[in-house]
């Protein structure tokens, strides 16, 4: 039971990672067109491909129609915001829903106008649609692969145009330029004056040209189509999009705030000194009971160490104090012996008569006692009063008794 329990988990990680997880998103053909139509949009040209999405309820009419313009192999990750960003192009709806409604009218000129030279109908769209694009004037049908068909415009169609000026006369054609996704750098043919170079892009003010460097005169071409005016000759065209200042400073902020972010989210190195030397070992702590007496003596009586008072230099020493000599104690006052009052008479209880009175032992010695004179037990002279303080014993040893 418990090795079912850990594997569950894993074989479920394993799922996710091979398959992807399933979700609100779901893993499709990143590849919405034909990869030879894919491959065709990548060259100089930078050509476009219309496709068609509709529904209906039979075969036989077309409901709902929706659009996507798309270049390489078809809508990328984040076009779909940016088309929102940009609002509906009136132009481009107007021409799809006239491509679709079937009027029998030419629409090659305005598919072209927006660089589109292939135009894919996605499966699953009604049979009627098929019908009426294959019927449209410009339009060459191709295959149909999947339930999906592709028709081609027989129409020259690319990013950058040079328009024919007027003295040129209607049978003139636009000549196509090489272009980037988004910039021009190539070589304008020699040409005379009032010719309009075409992009097929919305107009903007971010866009900027120059011919041999000298900067060209913007102008919008159809009501919605960037263009510059072009001089008479030839030379060096050059396209750029600029952005904005205030964009520029965002962008950078941007940038900024990530690499704080970085910064913050690294580990801290803490840096540790090894000198490879053997570390100091501790003294160790006093064995036996006079060897704790004897360390604690100090510590008692020592006032705090100041670092400050020891660095500083010492004060001169006051002159030594003379000590009081020792006072000797009073003198005990005279003692005078009294003499001895004779005992009474006492009969003898024996009959023997009174007992005769006893000799005194006042002088027996023959040497009267001195009472000034002190104790002297070895001999040796008298007994030195002069050192009178007593010993001071520490009143801790140590070992936390308080005993002498």
């Amino acid at each position: 039971m418990a090795g079912a329990a850990a594997i569950g988990p894993l074989l479920a990680a394993a799922g996710w990672v091979l398959g992807g997880a399933d979700g609100p998103l779901r893993r499709a053909d990143p590849v919405q067109v034909p990869a030879f139509v894919a491959e065709e949009s990548a060259n100089g040209d930078q050509a476009r491909t219309l496709v068609l999405s509709a529904d209906g309820r039979t075969d036989d009419e077309v409901g709902e129609v929706t659009y996507s313009l798309v270049r390489g192999s078809g809508a990328r990750l984040g076009d779909a915001d940016l088309a929102e960003l940009l609002g509906e192009d009136e132009a481009l709806s107007e021409a799809v829903g006239d491509l679709t409604a079937g009027t029998g009218a030419d629409q090659t000129r305005a598919l072209a106008d927006y660089a589109v030279r292939y135009v894919l109908v996605q499966d699953g769209g009604p049979r009627a649609l098929h019908r009426t694009l294959d019927t449209t004037p410009g339009l060459q049908r191709l295959s149909q692969e999947d339930g999906s068909a592709l028709w081609r415009v027989n129409r020259e169609a690319a990013r950058a145009l040079v328009l024919p000026a007027e003295e040129e006369g209607p049978e003139a054609e636009p000549v196509p330029l090489p272009a980037e996704a988004v910039e021009v750098h190539a070589d304008l043919p020699d040409g005379p004056a009032g010719r309009v170079l075409r992009l097929a892009d919305r107009a903007d003010e971010g866009f900027r040209a120059t011919l041999d460097g000298r900067p060209l005169t913007p102008v919008t071409v159809g009501d919605w189509a960037q263009g510059f005016e072009l001089p008479a000759g030839g030379g060096r065209l050059d396209v750029v999009y600029e952005t904005s200042g205030l964009h520029t400073i965002w962008v950078w902020a941007q940038g900024f705030g990530l690499l704080v972010l970085v910064v913050l989210s690294l580990p801290d190195r803490r840096r540790e000194l090894d000198d490879d030397l053997p570390e100091a070992e501790a003294a160790a702590p006093p064995q036996g009971r006079r060897a704790r007496r004897m360390a604690a003596v100090p510590a008692q009586g020592a006032p705090p160490r100041d670092d400050a008072a020891e660095s500083a230099p010492a004060p001169e020493a006051a002159p030594p104090v003379p000590e009081a000599a020792p006072q000797a104690p009073p003198a005990p006052p005279e003692w005078t012996p009294e003499p001895a009052e004779p005992y009474p008479p006492v009969a003898d209880p024996h009959g023997g008569g009174a007992i005769p009175q006893q000799q005194s032992y006042g002088d027996w010695s023959g040497q009267p006692y001195d009472p000034q004179q002190p104790y002297d037990p070895a001999g040796q002279g008298g007994y030195d009063q002069s050192y009178v303080a007593p010993y001071d014993y520490p009143t801790d040893y140590g070992d936390g008794s308080d005993h002498r």
